[in-house]
């Protein structure tokens, strides 16, 4: 299952940097692919995650795993990019607590960094 979900976690960031490749004045399509990663892509695909979680805190279930860092990772990518991924608003408890307990945990201190890339129109990594 930690392959399986790691490679999900790749999916979704895979899917996250689409826009990224598209011309800086290709606007109108970088607000579709965003626009569609926030309402359709990222609720599907986390909702999966959820629901693979469990009644477990962790992917790995009593300790994190290498699946528990992939999630982590990806989700601390797409908050640097701007995107609203739903994890703080109460739609993914399941997530947020795997994210918070493996940031208070085994990555406890680790800092990030700002991506090259930006969901907010206004920034100039857009």
């Amino acid at each position: 299952i930690c392959d399986m979900i790691m490679a999900e976690c790749a999916d979704i960031f895979n899917t996250a940097v689409k826009p990224y490749f598209l011309s800086k004045d290709d606007k109108e399509r970088k607000d579709a692919l965003w626009k569609k990663l926030v309402e359709e892509y990222l609720p599907k695909h986390y909702g999966y995650l959820e629901r693979l979680l469990g009644d477990g805190t962790y992917f790995g279930e009593v300790k994190p795993n290498a699946a528990d860092i992939a999630f982590f990772a990806v989700q601390g990518f797409l908050e640097g990019t701007g995107v609203e991924t739903k994890l703080g608003d109460g739609q993914f408890p399941k997530l947020k607590a795997c994210v918070d307990g493996v940031s208070a945990g085994v990555c406890a201190g680790f800092t990030r960094g700002s991506p090259a890339i930006s969901a907010d129109p206004e920034d100039p990594r857009y």
